[in-house]
């Protein structure tokens, strides 16, 4: 739940009404129905094509790329690869939200993504 309240705060700060980051509006304000595998596959296209990383960042084909989806809104972690991890390189769907990858903390290693397609508002932040 950290991970969505704080990606939510920095999509509503790239979101095209600017007044909606100065509002207190509950995730559920942007839930929709689930995604079709077409539209999350879209999605995911729009992501990788128009993701900035954080200054601090390597590039994103440093880093094992995890999406999933809930009520509508796109999540993903961006794992950087190591050795001695278990991340893999690539895109992955991981079916549940709950799955995707987490760590407290990590820097610029993990990269938190929120996408609101209804919005097409996409936040991009290094994970702390």
């Amino acid at each position: 739940m950290r991970l969505k309240i704080a990606c939510l705060a920095l999509v509503l700060s790239f979101a095209p009404v600017t007044s909606l980051a100065q509002q207190d509006i509950p995730i559920s304000a942007f839930e929709g129905p689930p995604l079709s595998v077409s539209e999350m596959k879209a999605a995911i296209d729009y992501i990788e094509a128009r993701v900035v990383m954080p200054e601090d960042a390597e590039s994103k084909e440093k880093y094992g790329r995890y999406y999933a989806q809930e009520k509508g809104i796109v999540y993903s972690v961006y794992a950087r690869l190591y050795p001695d991890r278990r991340w893999k390189p690539g895109v992955h769907i991981v079916a549940n939200y709950a799955d995707l990858p987490i760590i407290l903390d990590g820097g610029c290693d993990f990269i938190d993504i929120i996408y609101v397609p209804s919005k097409r508002a996409l936040g991009v932040d290094c994970h702390g």
